[in-house]
């Protein structure tokens, strides 16, 4: 049997410190009793590519969810779970007779048929109804976690912006319901692998960074969840893998690439003297949604309204756009458009050699920048983003265009500023009665490892389409069976 703990974002650097001084008993246990190493995760180190190649045992140019956006025939949309191309482990394991229960994994809406209970987490949409499998076991687990939160409301932001610590003790209690809603279903049903991950930290991070304070309580109160999990697996016999899809670092500034790309001439402004007055008035999209919904009007109106007129209003945080040969739309994706360009080839070294050139104080901002085929293969490449780009630690992609390259890294429709960001490298704990003992692993282990991992805990066969491999040095034995 095997016990998957997910942590969002956890990284050594943060939670090191914590370990050695005590305060996180249970981390510090399995990780002495245990095997410790670090988890390199995907280009760009995103949630939704990240977890997936988790969960498939792929990397994003097999499985198709390459960044928070993804390319369908020359249109850019959300990467949800119905684009995915490779199955997820808890498929493959009920084919065998085994059962899984999941629980708030951030790629699994809408929930899907598996031999077991799955309970969806990240991209559930707001007040949806319809987040398990099966779905009469919905009431019950609303009971035992007090009301299951799904996932943060999108303008979570807005609420840190109102009161930080109202927002803190409110994103707490969305990971209170995630464990309560866990460790019911962990001990009163049937299962061979258990999985539960904890988008909390990740929440946090991006916001409260700084205030290592209150981070440290969240992690506190998490060991002490980990504490639980570990006398019900010693229960079971059950191993423990603990995961995070990437780390976190500090940030202090954003870096705006789209700026730099119309410098180049590759994204074309607006001079509109309509656009001008209109920004001059305070007439932007900003502030007319802001007051539509305060009027109860917004959901009307913007139906009603025609989505080019929408896209007339200007807004207050970036230049409007006329014509984008390539543009970054995502936190790290450079989209080009192969229409409005005569040499593909030449554009894509064009930006490369522009970006890596990015100095703030003398000192290189972007740490590298890939040609997809660089870091990804398999049928969905195209999907990806053109380019991906990675800053040096300490700096933030925005998408908007500013006068300027560089500014703080506020968020724009709070106004906050974001304090943390992702990194490539993760965490990595394997712990139980299969796994040797104070071992620190010397190669790292890519996220795509993670699925094979699991399905050769439970004695399973691994699919030969699969990336990953299997790391049997962490193990007393040869073979583990379920």
């Amino acid at each position: 049997m095997c016990i998957r703990d997910s942590i969002d974002g956890v990284d050594w650097g943060l939670v090191n410190p914590w370990i050695e001084d005590g305060c996180l008993e249970y981390f510090s246990q399995i990780i002495n009793d245990g095997v410790k190493g670090t988890l390199v995760s995907t280009v760009p180190p995103f949630t939704l590519p990240a977890w997936t190649s988790m969960f498939t045992g792929v990397n994003p140019g097999k499985h198709g969810i390459t960044d928070n956006l993804i390319r369908l025939k020359n249109r850019l949309v959300p990467a949800l779970s119905r684009w995915r191309g490779k199955p997820l482990i808890w498929s493959l394991i009920g084919r065998k007779g085994l059962k899984s229960i999941v629980v708030n994994d951030p790629v699994t809406y809408p929930p899907e048929p598996i031999n077991g209970i799955m309970v969806t987490g990240f991209l559930t949409p707001p007040n949806s109804e319809v987040y398990t499998y099966p779905p009469e076991i919905k009431d019950e687990i609303d009971k035992a976690s007090g009301g299951y939160i799904p996932e943060l409301p999108p303008n979570y932001g807005k609420l840190i912006a109102h009161n930080r610590i109202e927002a803190y003790n409110y994103i707490q209690q969305f990971a209170q319901k995630t464990a309560y809603a866990a460790l019911y279903l962990m001990k009163n049903y049937e299962w061979n692998i258990f999985n539960v991950t904890f988008t909390s930290t990740d929440r946090l991070q991006h916001f409260y960074f700084h205030e290592k304070h209150l981070l440290k309580k969240h992690y506190m109160w998490l060991d002490s969840i980990m504490g639980k999990i570990m006398d019900l697996a010693s229960n079971e016999n059950a191993n423990i893998i603990v995961v995070s899809d990437h780390g976190f670092a500090p940030i202090h500034k954003s870096i705006h690439i789209n700026t730099i790309l119309a410098k180049e001439g590759l994204i074309k402004i607006k001079n509109n003297k309509l656009h001008r007055t209109m920004l001059k008035l305070n007439l932007n999209a900003e502030n007319i949604t802001r007051f539509l919904k305060r009027m109860h009007l917004h959901e009307i109106i913007t139906k009603i309204i025609p989505e080019n007129l929408k896209q007339t209003l200007p807004s207050k945080h970036s230049k409007p756009i006329a014509k984008a040969v390539a543009k970054l739309y995502t936190g790290a994706g450079i989209f080009i458009n192969k229409n409005l360009c005569h040499n593909y080839q030449t554009i894509r070294n064009l930006i490369i050699q522009k970006l890596l050139s990015i100095k703030d104080n003398n000192r290189r901002a972007i740490a590298k920048v890939y040609k997809r085929e660089e870091v990804l293969w398999g049928p969905y490449i195209t999907r990806a983003p053109d380019l991906f780009v990675i800053p040096k630690e300490g700096y933030y992609l925005s998408t908007a265009i500013k006068d300027k390259i560089f500014s703080k890294p506020i968020q724009p429709e709070s106004g906050i500023q974001r304090t943390g960001d992702h990194r490539m490298k993760g965490i990595f704990i394997a712990y139980g009665p299969d796994i040797k003992e104070g071992i620190k692993l010397k190669k790292s282990i890519f996220t795509w490892d993670v699925a094979p991992l699991i399905l050769h805990m439970l004695g399973l066969p691994i699919p030969n389409y699969m990336d990953g491999h299997i790391r049997k040095e962490i193990f007393k034995r040869k073979r583990v069976c379920s």
